[in-house]
C-alpha cells in the first residue's frame, strides 16, 4: 500500500483550522454571575410597631429597619392597583408601590423601610414609596394566612386594617342583588354594594371598575366572603380579592327574599 504525503494545500488547511481552534480556547471568556442583591437588614419590627411610629407627621425612613410579613392581597385580578395588603401576627398595612407588579398572594417577605413613608390616607395606615426591587426581599412562596373570622357588627377600622377577613351568614342587599354588577365595567367607575347580615347590619363592599369581575352580576344567595378589610374616613370599606374568596349561593335570610 503508497501512502501518499499530504499536499501543501492539505497542510496549509490544516494548520489553520488549529490556529483558529487555538484562537477560540484562547478567546473563551467565563463571564460572572450577576452579583445577588442584598438588603441589610437592620432592627426587625412588627407591623403593630411599625404603625404606632406614625404620631400626627409622616415617618421617612432613612435607617435600616426590616418588617416581615405575608402578601394577603396583590393586583392579578385588577381590583387592587399599585397597592396591596401584608399582615403578620399583629396586624395589617397597605403597601403603596412606585411600580405595578411583583408580589402575589402567599409571598413571605423582608420589606425593607429606607426610602419609605409611612402615614394615613384617609385614616387608612400606609406605606408609601415601596419598590418592589429595592425595599422587598422575597423569603417564601404560597404562604397561606387564616382569614380572621369576624361578624359585620365586630368590624374594627382601626385593629383589622388591611387585614384579610371572612363574613359568614351575610349577603348582599334586597336592593344590590337584585340586578347590580360588582362595579361599572362599562365606565370603569367603582362600585359601592353592601353586605348585610340577617339582622340587617351592613357594611360597604367597594369594588374597581376595572376589576376583572366589575361587569359580573351579584351573587344572590347567602354565605361567607372573604375580603381586604379597609377604611375611608370613618367608613370601613371591604374590597374582594377574587371571585374564589366568594360563596353567597345558600337561601338568604328570611324577609329578605328577592322579588321573582
Amino acid at each position: 500500500m503508497t501512502i501518499t504525503s499530504p499536499t501543501p494545500m492539505n497542510v496549509k488547511t490544516i494548520l489553520m483550522m488549529l490556529a483558529l481552534v487555538v484562537l477560540g480556547v484562547g478567546c473563551k471568556k467565563d463571564y460572572d454571575s450577576p452579583p445577588t442583591r442584598t438588603l441589610p437588614v437592620g432592627s426587625v419590627i412588627t407591623i403593630a410597631q411599625l404603625k404606632a411610629m406614625y404620631t400626627n407627621a409622616p415617618v421617612h425612613f432613612d435607617t435600616a429597619v426590616s418588617v416581615y410579613a405575608v402578601v394577603t392581597s396583590d393586583e392579578n385580578d385588577g381590583n387592587f392597583y399599585k397597592n396591596i395588603s401584608v399582615q403578620d401576627q399583629t396586624g395589617g398595612i397597605t403597601l403603596r408601590l412606585l411600580n405595578s407588579g411583583g408580589l402575589y398572594v402567599g409571598d413571605s417577605v423582608r420589606i425593607y423601610l429606607p426610602g419609605t413613608v409611612l402615614s394615613p390616607y384617609n385614616n387608612l395606615m400606609q406605606l408609601d414609596s415601596v419598590d418592589v426591587d429595592n425595599n422587598v426581599v422575597k423569603q417564601a412562596t404560597l404562604v397561606h394566612v387564616a382569614p380572621l373570622v369576624v361578624n359585620i357588627a365586630d368590624l374594627d377600622p382601626v385593629s383589622m386594617q388591611s387585614m384579610l377577613i371572612q363574613l359568614n351568614d351575610v349577603e348582599f342587599t334586597t336592593a344590590d342583588a337584585a340586578g347590580s354588577t360588582w362595579a361599572d365595567a362599562v365606565n370603569q367607575d367603582y362600585g359601592e354594594r353592601y353586605l348585610e347580615d340577617c339582622d340587617l347590619n351592613q357594611v360597604m363592599v367597594r369594588t374597581s371598575g376595572y376589576s376583572n369581575y366589575a361587569g359580573q352580576p351579584l351573587p344572590q344567595g347567602k354565605g361567607s366572603i372573604q375580603c381586604i378589610m379597609g377604611v375611608y374616613g370613618t367608613t370601613i370599606q371591604l374590597a374582594a380579592r377574587r371571585m374564589s374568596d366568594v360563596h353567597l349561593n345558600g337561601p338568604r335570610c328570611p324577609g329578605q327574599e328577592l322579588p321573582f
